[in-house]
Parts: structure tokens; C-alpha cells; sequence
């Protein structure tokens, strides 16, 4: 039974990599595939809920994207990831305050990372009041 559990960690780590895989090569809707069946397997894994969430951002599904991040957050709160993409995807959803708070969280979670780097840069766009950008000109884009 041992060897069953344990091939079926390495196929959930497989298919984690491979959905990471098709979000850096552009292909929002295979990535979204991956992450929504890994969320049926996991569903209280934070990792596997944002990255749906960003699946979803990229394919401009704001409210599903949102729903995601937002159970991501709620899983991990000190997740920043989720919540630079929760606050992206409020901004574009033309909600400033809550995604003003996304962001400052982010910040606060990697301050010197790339994530804060990232919030940094999409809570100066908010405050000139150039993000969020036209659609698909986003971050995810």
C-alpha cells in the first residue's frame, strides 16, 4: 500500500510541475486543466489553488481567477504569491482599495523578493494611476 502512496505523491508532483510548465509557456487553458483536477485531488492546498486562480487570471476569467485566489488565501494567508495575484486581479476588476490591501500584504510577506517586487510594481501603476492596463496587457497578460 506504501508504494501506492507514494507514486501517487510523485504523480501529483509530476502533474504540479507540468501545470507550472504550460503557465510559463503561455498555455493558460492546459494549465488551468492541470490545476482544477489537482485542486479535485487536493483541494486544501493553497500552491494548487492560486496557481488555478493565476490559470484563470490569464485566460481573463476575473471572477474565477478571484474565487480561486481568494480560497488560497483563505487556505494560506501568508501565501504572497496568492495574494499579488489576488490583488492583480482585483485591480483589473476595477476594485482599487481591496487590491491596494492585497498588495500591501504581499509586500509585507517578501519584502525583497520577487513576489513583493512584482506588488511593488502593480501598486505603483495603481497609485499613477496606470494599472490596470487595457485587457491583456496585464501582468498575466
Amino acid at each position: 500500500m506504501a508504494g501506492i502512496i507514494e507514486h501517487g505523491r510523485d504523480d501529483i508532483i509530476w502533474l504540479a510541475e507540468t501545470g507550472f510548465c504550460y503557465l510559463e509557456l503561455g498555455d493558460a487553458t492546459a494549465a488551468r486543466e492541470t490545476f482544477a483536477g489537482l485542486v479535485a485531488l487536493a483541494p486544501d492546498n493553497a500552491s494548487f489553488q492560486a496557481a488555478l486562480g493565476e490559470s484563470f487570471s490569464r485566460e481573463g476569467s476575473l471572477e474565477e481567477a478571484r474565487d480561486a485566489l481568494k480560497t488560497a488565501v483563505k487556505l494560506d494567508p501568508g501565501l504572497a504569491y496568492a495574494r499579488c495575484l489576488l490583488g492583480d486581479v482585483l485591480a483589473r476588476s476595477k476594485r482599487k482599495e481591496p487590491a491596494v490591501d492585497e498588495l500591501r500584504k504581499a509586500i509585507e510577506l517578501d519584502p525583497d523578493g520577487p513576489v513583493g517586487s512584482t506588488a511593488k510594481t502593480i501598486l505603483a501603476g495603481i497609485e499613477d494611476e496606470v494599472y490596470p492596463p487595457p485587457p491583456g496587457e496585464g501582468v498575466n497578460g
